[in-house]
């Protein structure tokens, strides 16, 4: 779970940190991707990501879980439209 201070930044950095994350584990296997990559991507500081972050562990469990709570909240809106 990502600490205090990531969850109070604003919208806009949580979601590109995210994205950048998303994007980095979509394109290498979990040891293959790089905090480097997601940092640069996101404009972030290796000192700021881990006052948001313990590891990169932590950062992808974020990442599977977000993605799977937006899926899962698109298939149940789904399923009321049906």
């Amino acid at each position: 779970m990502p600490s205090k201070v990531f969850f109070n930044l604003p919208a806009e950095k949580r979601e590109r940190i995210i994205a950048a994350a998303y994007h980095e584990f979509s394109q290498n296997i979990f040891e293959k991707a790089s905090i480097r990559n997601i940092l640069a991507e996101a404009d972030i500081g290796t000192g700021s990501f881990y006052r948001y972050f313990e590891s990169k562990d932590e950062l992808y469990l974020y990442v599977i879980d977000q993605k799977f709570r937006e899926t899962n909240k698109l298939v149940m809106e789904g399923d009321d439209n049906a």
